[in-house]
């Protein structure tokens, strides 16, 4: 399991790379859904929503690329 915490991790290096790369938003994305797991109850369901708006849904944001089946599983989970 990759952590970064600290400035001197790595993650600056790796979120260059991923920069150039064209794929930044996929650490940006892991890192919301590793938040996403110390969230209390009460807050889940909007902090998921939140997630999907910026990462999975069509034309967010940070758009990911994800297979289809994945999107429809996520997003009826979320209805």
């Amino acid at each position: 399991m990759l952590h970064f915490h600290s400035p001197t991790d790595g993650s600056a290096l790796f979120r260059a790379f991923l920069c150039r790369e064209f794929s930044d938003e996929n650490l940006e994305f892991w890192l919301a859904c590793e938040e996403y797991r110390k969230i209390r109850s009460s807050k889940l369901r909007h902090r998921a929503k939140k997630i999907f708006d910026n990462y999975v849904a069509v034309r967010s944001p940070r758009e990911l690329s994800l297979l289809f089946s994945y999107f429809v599983t996520i997003f009826f989970i979320l209805l």
